[in-house]
């Protein structure tokens, strides 16, 4: 395809597959429609950018969908009603460089890690359930304390060798130690 003598694009049959190629460099390829008597750029593969896509508005995917990167490498699986991220981890940021991320190590165990607090905070209640009956507390990766449910015993455990379980308050603009265990 020419305009001026310029080729703009190509139409080509390679080994069966059917081609369309845009043949100026770092020119764009668009997809315009009409949607109700007026123009819509639909898609744009940008040229300059490997051929980033920008759509004009929704992707939709069947049921069972999925999403692959990097040959399958990390995929977005859509099943049930249930989007599901495999392969990977999910980083999630505000400003593109302090991410937390939630990582399944494959045994069903969840990290979730960020560089800096991780706040709970909720209108409600939080309620955590763990059904192996222990919460541990740790610094580091080193347990130093753990909750744990024995026979409906509720057990509070400092679980570093010879450190105590101390209970510190405020009283008069100082801190104070109410009890030591």
């Amino acid at each position: 395809l020419k305009d001026g003598g310029t080729e703009f694009g190509r139409l080509v049959n390679n080994s069966s597959n059917f081609v369309v190629c845009s043949k100026v460099s770092n020119k764009d390829f668009v997809i315009c429609g009409n949607d109700g008597g007026s123009g819509v750029e639909a898609l744009r593969l940008d040229m300059s950018d490997a051929g980033s896509a920008t759509f004009n508005h929704n992707i939709s995917l069947p049921a069972a969908g999925e999403l692959d990167f990097d040959a399958g490498d990390v995929k977005f699986i859509h099943a049930s009603d249930t989007l599901t991220l495999q392969g990977g981890a999910l980083a999630i940021t505000g400003d593109g460089s302090n991410a937390a991320t939630l990582t399944e190590t494959g045994a069903g165990i969840l990290t979730v890690a960020t560089v800096d607090d991780f706040v709970i905070d909720a209108g409600g209640d939080i309620n955590i359930d763990a059904d192996g009956g222990d919460i541990r507390l740790k610094d580091a990766g080193s347990t130093f304390g753990t909750f744990t449910n024995n026979s409906q015993d509720f057990q509070i455990i400092a679980s570093t060798n010879d450190k105590d379980i101390v209970f510190k308050g405020f009283d008069n603009g100082a801190v104070i130690t109410a009890l030591t265990l």
